[in-house]
């Protein structure tokens, strides 16, 4: 009975000393947009905004829409997310992640919208 109150109390102080989750809502800051441009519209705009101001980005096309992103050159702690969705005849782009409070990336954004 011993041992298993002493593995309780280290499993407590283990979980409250990890660091938290990047996935949390204080690493994942979002600001979203809407636009009526097209997901290759904007993301033509987007990729000549970055290779301008020679940025790093790498670009994924899915069915719905696209995201943009500089995890490569970065650590998740201060990548961004730009993630294009189709909604119909607009699309929805949010800028997420720590990154996305960089000055480049947000001017991006607004100039493409």
């Amino acid at each position: 009975m011993k041992d298993i109150g002493i593995i309780t109390l280290l499993s407590v102080i283990i979980s409250a000393a990890a660091p938290s989750s990047p996935a949390s809502p204080e690493h994942n800051s979002a600001k979203a947009f809407t636009t009526a441009k097209s997901a290759d519209e904007f993301a033509s705009c987007f990729a000549g905004t970055q290779d301008r101001d020679a940025l790093p980005w790498s670009y994924v096309r899915k069915a719905d829409g696209a995201t943009f992103s500089n995890l490569g050159s970065r650590t998740i702690a201060s990548a961004y997310f730009v993630v294009v969705s189709d909604r119909g005849s607009s699309r929805e782009v949010r800028l997420e992640g720590n990154g996305s409070s960089e000055i480049a990336v947000n001017q991006a954004v607004n100039q493409c919208v």
